[in-house]
């Protein structure tokens, strides 16, 4: 049945009720509150004292709306059922209306009610909300801990899901941010090749230091190539770690002379990459940047005559005479870059 459409104000209407209750009009009361009729502690406050307590807990098992301070009226069932009563009624009425859209006023009560009580009466959405991880897990509801919505993942709760072994279940629901402050995270981390975690965390990590989680992600191609796409913060720690594959792998020649590291240069590698892109400019620039670099061998090999002379190297102007830019390649040098003119040469 719908509520009856009520053109009073919430003031008028109490004033309604109080009248009832003044003409002891009692039986009245259930059908008016189902109708819209609001409780108030003024109303239930004068059925207390007109001897209604059986009626009062009636209306409180019904549909009913209440206008007041929720402390006041779990305070007011406490004076009026005690203690256990009053639990028991919150409770009973709580979990019937649980699965309704529209919370029942006494369970708002919940919040009043221990802890520990919750737990054992299943109110484990409660317990989410007011954070009780601990009585969680105690009743076999790991994963809300795990799962518990937090951009912070606290350090106290963390340990006690380390209290509990939940590890191999936090890998299972893949929210790995918890191993962070875990006694062995980092490791289970690394399995799981949760390189990102690491290196985001790597100043706070339970087990290990920040520099050897940097040594960790340079000692494996995996690790290496997550540093080389984490951009200039990765770059700088490959290259604090002497790990140039990366780089080489990617092309990066420009960057690794820039940052002084010509012998890292697969200076063949970085001639066939800039003769590929047809790029007259390119080209030029390359010998030049071989030149600075003192790549003395693969300028006479690709017949750099002019920029030799120029750069004084008079033995090896004669020498890049006898070769043409055509025979590229026909003496290809070692990758480890060094030049193989002797200094006698020079």
């Amino acid at each position: 049945m719908e509520k009856t459409k009520n053109f009073l104000t919430y003031q008028e209407q109490e004033k309604v009720l109080l009248n009832i209750i003044a003409q002891r009009g009692y039986q009245q009361l259930p059908q008016m509150v189902k109708n819209g009729y609001p409780l108030s502690m003024t109303v239930l406050e004068t059925l207390r004292w007109s001897r209604q307590t059986d009626l009062i807990v009636r209306l409180l098992k019904k549909e009913f709306t209440y206008i007041g301070d929720n402390a006041a009226l779990f305070n007011f069932l406490q004076v009026l059922l005690g203690e256990k009563q009053t639990t028991r009624l919150i409770v009973e009425e709580s979990k019937k209306d649980e699965s309704c859209l529209k919370e029942h006023p006494l369970a708002r009560l919940l919040a009043y009610l221990p802890p520990e009580t919750l737990a054992e009466n299943g109110f484990w959405s409660k317990l989410k909300q007011h954070h009780e991880w601990r009585l969680l897990a105690k009743y076999g509801h790991i994963d809300d801990v795990i799962l518990m919505e937090t951009q912070i993942y606290p350090s106290e709760v963390a340990k006690l899901l380390s209290e509990y072994q939940a590890e191999k279940r936090i890998v299972e629901l893949k929210k790995y941010k918890w191993l962070v402050k875990m006694p062995g995270g980092p490791d289970l981390l690394w399995q799981e090749k949760q390189f990102k975690i690491l290196f985001e965390n790597r100043s706070q990590l339970n087990d290990w230091g920040e520099e050897e989680t940097c040594q960790k992600l340079c000692s494996c191609p995996e690790g290496q190539e997550f540093l080389y796409q984490a951009g200039e913060s990765g770059w700088d720690i490959l290259l604090s770690h002497d790990c140039f594959d990366p780089f080489r792998e990617h092309g990066e020649w420009s960057f690794l002379l820039k940052k002084g590291y010509p012998d890292a240069i697969n200076w063949n590698q970085w001639l066939r990459d800039v003769l590929a892109s047809g790029s007259k400019r390119k080209i030029g620039r390359f010998y030049k940047d071989a030149a600075k670099a003192g790549q003395w061998q693969i300028l006479v090999e690709n017949g750099q005559s002019r920029l030799l002379l120029e750069m004084g190297k008079f033995r090896l102007f004669r020498k890049s005479l006898l070769h043409s830019s055509s025979k590229v390649g026909e003496h290809p040098q070692n990758d480890n870059c060094g030049s193989r003119i002797c200094d006698d040469e020079i």
